[in-house]
């Protein structure tokens, strides 16, 4: 087992079960030390190499296990390896029981934290070589590495010997590793092979030795890296060499700590280009300066190992004091060396703005320091304090925007506006809050244009801008505004809105363009329901300050040119991405502007088309009410002058039952009966037609309902008493509901009458009642085990005279069930049924739930 105090960084590298596999079966000792020289990691074999467990080596030393002789000597190859990333010696060691032995340590440096070091004991190999002969080479090459492989080559037969180790490196039991040449050359990998043959057949020809690196395949098909070492050691009579010995060693370990220490640095230098950064060392013995890849290219060095005079003069000579005192200042442990400073780069011939800090090693005298090219950031950071202070003077232009008069001299130019659209529909107002959104970073001019040309808007915020617009408009002479501007020498104005407004509205695009005043113009077209409706532009730049150009335009309007410089030299410059978001916001405003007026139109339509149909809703009410009394006196008409007849005919038929039935046969009689019963019935259809129109006439008495107490009281009306017995009837718990208890009434005493008719037939009528909760509503149903009705024709069963079953099976009027639906639709709810012949019928109605 392995003990660790802490991750280890470099398993991220690499494969974590290649790591595992290496580390835990390493023959060699693994020490993962910190640059505290604390032992972090060890493997089995360290354990066994020492004596400690693994948990005492991660609490010891590096030189807790070291010969107390060889305490310095450990010290300078920690140090060398820190500094030059690896670093081999050979060093006594004391085991755990006070043995001493030597290692042949390998240590390589991962990162500025961690070390790795490859301890081979060596101790036997030693002892050997002091009491074996020179004829013993074989087995003291062997005892090189315990983790070698032995070979010994038979070159006249190619036949080969194999050590137990070898075939454990590669996976393989003994039995199935042939031992020969071509066996080994097998497991060669291919893009390596045409390397590793003429190395070994050189060594064959010059009677030498070889030492190469190359892949081999395991038996589980992973390729390991082999260091292979070996020699002739057996000649034929005439000296011709008929053996060759040797060793392969698994490297893979090494090969992968060395990828991965390779794709650190990779990773270094490629952050060093990202970040524009570099490192560098100055090795105060020496006087030499040592620069990273990054390092050279900030300071545009010749070479990357250079005395330190010569770099000392790229700062530039007003920092150079400041540097010579930091550096004196870190290395005496006064203060941190943390400095910002300028050199100049020979290559780039620019300025370059460095940022650079140091630490200082006083043990090796080195001074170890990292730098970053600044120069972008200083330029951002410059750039913001800019867009700072312009917004705050924008702040400055918005409050002058409310409070200030910034109307020229010769006044208002809206005030000639002829009903424009955009002005009449936004408000002036609003317009100079939307100018304040890309004014605020310009302060040039701006101006919006109806579309025939008249001013919605005209602001002129600058020095420049003022000037110049008041000068050109000085060129008009004593004329009116309107005549000023139909005149053509108002230069300014025909700028404005000639040159680039109107231009815009006509080709539908923005236009930008030099205007006779010396700066530029943009202008965006304004769009209202998919037509231009008007322009919007702004000015934008640095007023001319070349004295011809300013000599020009004095000429022009007839100014005088040292002010006109004065006035050029006053303004601020924006720099291009300032007005790149000007530009931005412009369109933006146009689009608020044409959204506005649009909104504006729709307001208006929108209260023509109420005023309409406030006209129409009158008329109609009107045409309701004639149309509502013209019902009611229909209905008292159906009242009272239908049912006279009636009587009459009912009232005469049954007199002449009485009088004349013992002179009437019985067919007359029957007749007689007949009329008398149609009577009764059309008496009845009149009842409920009454019935069924004051539902819809009748106001409404919302309240809380007791359905359950209402469905009881109905109950008693509804059943008679010998049918009580007869039918079994389950009423549910029934939730409340917001209703006309009246109305809710009439349809519970329609549901049951109707429940009761169409199960009198049944041996074993039952009525059950039932309700419940729903989202958003209420839900009742009575169903019973009568006759039922075909599902085919359920959407007749709510229809006024619309009946499933003739009068002679089942008594009724066929507007029941009608007048339940009027009911409950004027409840805001809605009636549906389900049934099938011979199985009865439930009928279903909801209500919203108010709770």
């Amino acid at each position: 087992m392995t003990h660790s105090q802490e991750p280890n960084p470099t398993v991220d590298a690499i494969d974590l079960e290649r790591y595992r596999l290496f580390f835990e079966q390493s023959p060699d000792g693994v020490f993962v030390a910190n640059t505290d020289g604390h032992y972090t990691q060890v493997n089995p074999a360290a354990c066994r190499l020492t004596g400690y467990t693994a948990a005492e080596l991660c609490g010891m030393r590096v030189i807790d296990v070291l010969h107390p002789a060889d305490h310095a000597r450990a010290m300078a190859h920690f140090m060398r390896c820190m500094s030059q990333g690896i670093a081999v010696d050979d060093i006594h060691f004391v085991r755990k029981n006070g043995e001493v032995g030597i290692w042949t340590v390998k240590a390589v440096k991962i990162n500025e934290q961690l070390l790795v070091g490859f301890a081979h004991d060596i101790t036997e190999k030693e002892r050997m070589e002091q009491a074996l002969l020179e004829s013993e080479r074989r087995l003291s090459f062997a005892l090189d590495a315990v983790n070698d492989g032995v070979w010994d080559w038979n070159l006249v037969t190619n036949e080969a010997y194999f050590s137990p180790e070898y075939y454990r490196m590669l996976g393989y039991a003994p039995d199935e590793f042939e031992g020969s040449y071509k066996m080994w050359r097998q497991l060669v990998h291919p893009h390596d092979l045409p390397l590793v043959e003429p190395v070994i057949a050189q060594a064959v020809e010059n009677k030498s030795q070889f030492d190469f690196e190359f892949r081999m395949k395991k038996k589980s098909g992973e390729w390991l890296w082999i260091r292979a070492r070996g020699r002739v050691m057996g000649f034929d009579e005439t000296g011709k060499p008929i053996r060759m010995v040797g060793t392969h060693t698994d490297i893979s370990l090494e090969k992968a700590v060395e990828e991965a220490l390779q794709a650190s640095q990779e990773r270094l230098l490629r952050a060093e280009r990202v970040a524009k950064s570099g490192n560098w060392e100055f090795h105060m013995k020496s006087g030499m300066l040592n620069a990273s890849d990054g390092a050279v290219a900030i300071y545009g060095l010749t070479n990357p190992v250079m005395p330190i005079k010569e770099v000392q003069q790229f700062p530039l000579p007003e920092y150079r004091a400041m540097l010579d005192e930091a550096l004196r200042g870190l290395v005496q442990g006064k203060k941190p060396y943390d400095v910002q400073f300028k050199i100049h780069n020979p290559i780039t011939r620019q300025v370059v703005d460095i940022h650079s800090i140091a630490e200082y090693d006083p043990v090796e005298e080195i001074v170890f320091g990292v730098i970053q090219d600044i120069t972008e950031t200083r330029k951002a950071q410059e750039a913001l304090e800019r867009i700072e202070w312009m917004l705050q003077q924008g702040s400055e232009y918005a409050d002058a925007i409310g409070g200030l008069d910034l109307l020229p001299a010769y006044g208002d130019l809206t005030a000639l506006n002829r009903d424009g659209i955009i002005l009449s529909h936004v408000g002036k107002q609003v317009l100079e809050a939307i100018s304040g959104d890309y004014l605020d970073l310009l302060q040039t001019s701006s101006a919006i244009y109806e579309l025939n040309g008249d001013y919605a808007l005209g602001i002129f915020s600058s020095g420049w801008c003022q000037y110049m617009d008041r000068a050109s408009r000085r060129l008009c002479g004593e004329c009116s505004n309107q005549e000023a501007l139909t005149s053509g020498a108002w230069l300014c104005h025909e700028s404005c809105w000639k040159d680039t407004s109107l231009a815009a509205m006509q080709s539908r695009q923005p236009v930008d363009i030099e205007c006779t005043g010396g700066i530029h113009l943009y202008a965006i077209p304004i769009w209202v329901n998919g037509e231009v409706a008007g322009a919007i532009n702004f000015g934008y730049g640095d007023p001319p300050r070349d004295t011809d150009k300013l000599a020009e335009l004095a000429q022009l309007y007839r100014v005088d040119a040292a002010h006109l410089a004065r006035l050029a030299e006053r303004y601020e410059s924006r720099p291009p991405f300032i007005i790149d978001l000007a530009k931005k916001r412009l369109a933006v405003s146009a689009q608020l502007i044409g959204a506005l007026v649009e909104r504006s139109l729709a307001e208006e339509a929108l209260l023509a088309l109420n005023s309409a149909l406030e006209q129409r809703v009158s008329e109609r009410t009107a045409a309701l009410q004639a149309s509502t009394e013209e019902m009611e006196a229909f209905i008292y008409s159906v009242s009272h002058d239908l049912r006279a007849p009636l009587r009459a005919v009912d009232g005469y038929s049954g007199m002449l039952v009485e009088t004349y039935q013992n002179h009437l046969d019985e067919t007359a009689l029957r007749y007689l009966q007949t009329v008398r019963a149609n009577a009764h019935r059309m008496d009845l259809l009149i009842t409920e037609l009454l019935a069924l129109s004051r539902i819809t006439r009748t106001e409404m008495k919302t309240t809380l309902v007791n359905m359950e107490e209402l469905v009881q009281r109905e109950m008693a009306e509804v059943f008679a008493q010998d049918l009580r017995g007869e039918c079994a009837l389950t009423v549910d718990s029934l939730p409340q509901v917001r209703g006309d208890a009246v109305l809710l009434r009439q349809v519970w005493h329609n549901l049951i009458d109707n429940a009761i008719k169409y199960t009198r037939q049944r041996e074993n009528p039952c009525i059950r009642i039932q309700g419940w909760k729903e989202p958003g509503r209420v839900v009742y149903s009575v169903a019973d085990n009568g006759i039922g009705f075909d599902a085919a024709y359920v959407q007749k069963l709510f229809g006024v005279f619309q009946r499933l079953h003739t009068q002679a099976e089942i008594e009724g009027t066929g507007i029941g069930l009608a007048i339940v639906e009027r009911i409950i639709k004027r409840h805001g709810g809605g009636v549906w049924a389900e049934g099938k012949e011979g199985e009865g019928a439930t009928f279903f109605f909801a209500l919203p739930d108010a709770a």
